[in-house]
């Protein structure tokens, strides 16, 4: 029986402790599942706040960690930038230790922080695997968050242009040296194809859901009227959500909605104005960041799960919801669509 490969982790731009994107879930369950088969012999390199992360989700005893400097977020560009570099040239010093024949690099992000190490892997020796994550391409700045599957185009938010921006030298970089493609819906596939690369390189790897946990958590009196679980952002449609629960509250006097996630500060500080502007301070419970057995006793203790990402691509938050018998509602995105999952939301429109 062949020795198992050895799998490098790049997974400087995971999720802090305290928060949980979707990337960072998608990379945890995937390793633990490919440690679990015997396939890989894991080494996830990260920073020591990002390990808490990995600890907190998993991957504990048997993974080994490479210890890098902590990955400074693109909301500081120019720290980010400069750690990115450092990290190639880390790549550099890790590259002698690899039997390149045998060693997968799977970067779990698409920050420059994982990918620019991983490209120098790859310069390194071409004969290396390099497989790439890319789970959501940011619209096109001429549309936005909230316009991006409607006709014409409109004045581009500068922060999004930034974002396009960056997201798009990044994905040079990508698709000129990785092997294949991890994305999470079939529709971004042309994004790749595109760029020319065939469509047996690009994989769609479908979030999934804990039906266990989520089972053996006990039914709970109905609290809440709605509930949200999402990242705080234009993304989101969190401010959406305001005035829809606004509406509901015109109807529905003393309708109380849960809202789990957290975000940038300064838009989780426009979200409470929002909210407290509309006079919804005792109907909108800000609830922080949760997961676990603690996310899924506000799931079964809600009525309806409120979707109201303007952009998206799967629809994660709302499956979960779905598998602990929460009705879903969302906007009709074609991308839900297009994955399937929709037959089973009741949807309204924006």
């Amino acid at each position: 029986m062949n020795p198992p490969l050895r799998l490098v982790v790049l997974a400087n731009g995971i999720s802090k402790p305290g928060s949980l994107g979707g990337d960072t879930r998608i990379f945890v369950e995937l390793v633990k599942r490919w440690t679990a088969s015997g396939v890989v012999r894991p080494l996830i390199v990260t920073s020591a706040e990002c390990r808490e992360t990995c600890i907190d989700y998993g991957l504990q005893e048997g993974f080994e960690y490479r210890l890098w400097p902590d990955a400074p977020g693109v909301w500081s560009l120019g720290r980010h930038v400069l750690r990115a570099v450092q990290f190639r040239r880390l790549a550099e010093r890790l590259g002698p230790e690899l039997d390149y024949c045998r060693t997968i690099i799977y970067s779990a992000t698409d920050f420059l922080t994982d990918v620019a190490p991983a490209y120098r892997l790859k310069q390194l020796r071409a004969d290396m695997t390099w497989v790439a994550s890319r789970f959501l391409f940011v619209p096109n700045p001429f549309k936005g968050w909230k316009y991006s599957y409607e006709p014409g185009i409109r004045i581009p938010d500068l922060k999004l242009l930034a974002a396009s921006f960056y997201q798009k030298v990044v994905f040079t970089h990508v698709v000129r040296r990785a092997n294949l493609f991890f994305i999470t819906n079939e529709v971004d596939k042309i994004h790749f194809i595109r760029k020319g690369i065939a469509p047996s390189r690009i994989w769609p790897i479908y979030g999934g859901v804990h039906f266990n946990e989520i089972n053996s958590t006990p039914e709970q009196p109905k609290m809440y009227d709605g509930c949200f679980v999402g990242r705080i952002s234009p993304q989101k449609g969190v401010l959406d959500l305001v005035e829809i629960w606004a509406k509901v509250c015109e109807r529905r006097p003393g309708a109380r909605l849960a809202l789990i996630g957290s975000g940038h500060r300064p838009f989780e500080e426009e979200l409470r104005r929002r909210i407290n502007g509309r006079g919804l301070g005792k109907s909108i419970d800000l609830l922080g960041f949760m997961d676990g057995a603690e996310k899924h006793k506000v799931y079964k203790s809600s009525r309806v799960f409120l979707h109201t990402s303007v952009y998206d691509n799967y629809g994660m938050a709302a499956c979960e919801a779905m598998a602990a018998a929460v009705p879903a509602v969302i906007y009709d995105l074609p991308p839900l669509r297009i994955a399937k999952i929709n037959s089973i939301y009741i949807c309204f429109r924006k």
